[in-house]
């Protein structure tokens, strides 16, 4: 049985493949036999000269010969704009309020901090739909981090104004 790899077949790929030595055997047959015989009379014999096109790092070319940039992630939101929920999941007091001083320090408002439902849990943050950029971006900085990831186990509704959650764990 065949995999797909990318979406093209195993049967793709060969035929391509062939595609391609077929026509690089045309090109070649074609120069090595004269190409000039194909140039009516009195046409210009070489090609007109190509501006210079410039060579954009993280383009990618399109018809025309004219690049243009992939897609250009948008800016991460400042901390400010990206309030956090600090839970201790841990048991040991005062963590969940020290960390939230800490993410006050570095910008980040800290709406929410308490005792997790759970505890147990392993240091993890998670985020809101949208948020998972400024969530890895966070996990660089906060120590013992375990998991990112979209919410689990929570709703949307419970977060109040907050885009991402700090769960303090083991």
């Amino acid at each position: 049985m065949a995999y797909n790899v990318y979406g093209i077949s195993q049967r793709r790929r060969v035929a391509r493949a062939l595609a391609a030595a077929a026509l690089a055997l045309v090109l070649v047959l074609a120069v090595s036999s004269g190409v000039r015989a194909l140039v009516p009379d009195g046409a210009a014999t070489e090609a007109p000269a190509q501006p210079a096109q410039q060579v954009v790092p993280g383009a990618r070319s399109v018809r025309g010969g004219e690049a243009r940039p992939l897609s250009v992630p948008k800016p991460l939101p400042a901390p400010a704009s990206t309030p956090v929920m600090v839970l201790n999941a841990n048991g040991t007091s005062g963590v969940a309020t020290s960390l939230a001083a800490q993410l006050r320090g570095w910008g980040y408002p800290t709406p929410t901090v308490a005792d997790a439902g759970r505890r147990g849990l392993p240091t993890m943050i998670m985020y809101r739909p949208g948020w998972g950029r400024s969530a890895r971006v966070l996990a660089q900085t906060v120590p013992g981090v375990t998991y990112v990831s979209p919410l689990d186990g929570m709703r949307t509704d419970e977060l109040g104004r907050a885009v991402l959650v700090v769960i303090l764990g083991k």
